[in-house]
């Protein structure tokens, strides 16, 4: 069936990233120090995506964030709005678009040829970055299955197995709350399994008239969002959101050779939607608790 094309880095949510989680060693920090010994004018500097300074230092790890210190808040500005700094040069240093840091070149009056070479050095280092954030989001599906999989090897209880993939679900996804039905006996979806949400809201919310239970997509095991629960036209289901916390859901059928077996939903508390990503890695789940 179709799937969403996963975009790796959605599945980090929206925490800010640093060029710090990206750093193995002091290298960078200190090749820009040899960079600017070489210029008696000029000093070129890693900068965080709080405008903090970035050095090379002996010891673990190997290198210093500086406080944040008289003017590192136009830096941040800068390398948060993608706009010029007012006094210096800024190459933004990104990962999947999203930036984390920044090459400050400190010059009144820098050479284009010492332009274009820290230009083309960030985009090298943002290519790298970008590339690790796949791999990353790689690992964190994999895990993730990986752990479901595993659950069901050891023949421990179907509830046992639900809760525990949705919190695994829940942190890879960061989704604040979930439940799961099964329409065990063909009278109706029941809940099977929940994390993050009240005892009141489970026995209340009626997954069989619930918002999306009935599109073709959610009884074909594919995801269906919901961005604004409080919008979606029904006064019982969307007090009982209200009543709850919850402003977006997420919705995946659970399907078996084309037969339909129960739904998992997964909210959040914040507006934040359901990327495409994460509505891959939801769907690569639901197929496996499914099979």
């Amino acid at each position: 069936m179709s799937r969403p094309r996963l975009q790796p880095d959605d599945l980090a949510g929206h925490a800010e990233l640093s060029i710090v989680d990206f750093l193995t060693d002091g290298a960078l920090a200190a090749f820009l120090a040899q960079l600017s010994a070489t210029m008696p004018d000029a000093r070129v500097t890693l900068r965080d995506v709080s405008g903090a300074l970035i050095e090379a230092r002996p010891g673990d790890p190997p290198w210093l964030v500086h406080p944040v210190a008289e003017g590192d808040d136009a830096i941040a500005h800068a390398l948060a709005t993608n706009q010029a700094h007012p006094a210096h040069a800024l190459i933004r240093l990104e990962a999947r678009g999203r930036p984390i840091g920044g090459l400050l070149v400190e010059d009144d009056n820098p050479s284009p040829t010492l332009l274009r070479t820290v230009a083309l050095l960030g985009s090298i280092i943002s290519d790298l970055c970008t590339r690790e954030r796949m791999l990353q989001a790689r690992r964190s599906e994999l895990e993730l299955l990986y752990r479901v999989a595993s659950l069901f090897v050891t023949a421990q209880k179907l509830e046992h197995i639900l809760e525990i993939a949705l919190e695994a679900a829940d942190q890879v996804l960061g989704a604040d709350s979930a439940i799961v039905h099964l329409d065990r006996d063909g009278a109706g979806l029941e809940p099977i399994a929940h994390v993050g949400l009240s005892q009141a809201f489970v026995e209340d919310f009626d997954a069989n008239s619930a918002p999306r239970a009935g599109e073709p997509a959610v009884r074909a095991g594919r995801t269906v969002t919901v961005p604004e629960l409080a919008l979606i036209g029904s006064s019982v289901f969307a007090s009982l959101f209200a009543r709850e916390g919850l402003s977006t859901m997420l919705v995946c059928g659970l399907v078996h050779r084309g037969r339909f077996l129960g739904v998992v939903r997964l909210f959040r508390r914040s507006d934040d939607p359901f990327t495409r990503g994460q509505q891959a890695l939801l769907q690569t789940l639901a197929e496996q608790i499914a099979g």
